[in-house]
């Protein structure tokens, strides 16, 4: 019996040639680059492409991997003006750039790709950043709490009102000297709503900036919850007054 093959959604050559070749620490977003696997790099893709996203800025990429997902979901929706932008200070200890060389396939086969070779503080205190709107940003530099936590703080008032936030290595205690997770803790005791996912690869986070929800405050709520009542009384006693025979 003949097994009918029916036609993929995804295409594997470019996966593998091109989404995941040279393209190191793909495996800490849950990425297989051996049998062809993107893991979380689905998901960037898809937020990108649910977004329609018109910028991208994708903060830490030592192997691209994530600025690739970004800008091949503008080219297959045919943004022909959207923008991606790298941002790598190229510091710290953790994924340094691996695509500086010119030569280096993610630099080939993404010559659009904006790199700005510079700490994330500095570029978000830049004059013609102040104007960006960004549709999709990626959170992955400054590995430390603090760090994170700043990145977040700094970029978010320069999200676009409709867009989302990934932000990498929340899966707790994976490494000793990673402790970026404990900024998504934060970001939930602010009231900051997340859909985390850290068993995939390190962890990955999907936070909705700007949308916090309103902590419950207990005397509100039993002030509110008396004026119902009392209304609802009062209400009763009219309809009861209303009703009774004359």
């Amino acid at each position: 019996m003949t097994t009918l093959k029916h036609p993929s959604l995804l295409h594997d050559d470019l996966i593998s040639d091109v989404l995941l070749a040279d393209a190191p620490w793909a495996e800490s977003h849950g990425a297989d680059p051996q049998n062809g696997y993107l893991g979380a790099g689905l998901l960037y893709y898809t937020l990108a492409y649910m977004l329609r996203a018109k910028l991208c800025v994708c903060i830490g990429s030592g192997g691209g991997f994530v600025p690739r997902l970004m800008r091949q979901a503008q080219r297959d929706l045919g943004l022909d003006d959207a923008r991606t932008v790298l941002i790598d200070g190229n510091t710290g200890d953790w994924s340094r750039p691996q695509w500086l060389k010119e030569d280096s396939l993610f630099r080939k086969a993404y010559p659009e790709i904006e790199i700005l070779l510079a700490t994330s503080r500095d570029v978000s205190e830049r004059r013609e950043t102040r104007a960006w709107k960004i549709d999709y940003l990626h959170i992955d530099g400054d590995h430390s709490h603090a760090g994170s936590l700043e990145d977040f703080q700094r970029f978010e008032r320069l999200m676009s009102p409709r867009g989302l936030i990934s932000f990498h290595d929340t899966k707790p205690y994976e490494y000793f000297n990673v402790t970026c997770w404990k900024t998504l803790a934060d970001l939930r005791a602010e009231g900051y709503q997340a859909v985390d996912l850290p068993w995939i690869g390190c962890g990955t986070a999907v936070i909705a900036p700007g949308r916090s929800v309103r902590k419950p405050n207990p005397a509100r709520m039993l002030k509110r919850r008396y004026l119902q009542n009392f209304i609802s009384t009062i209400l009763r006693r009219i309809k009861a007054g209303l009703s009774a025979p004359k």
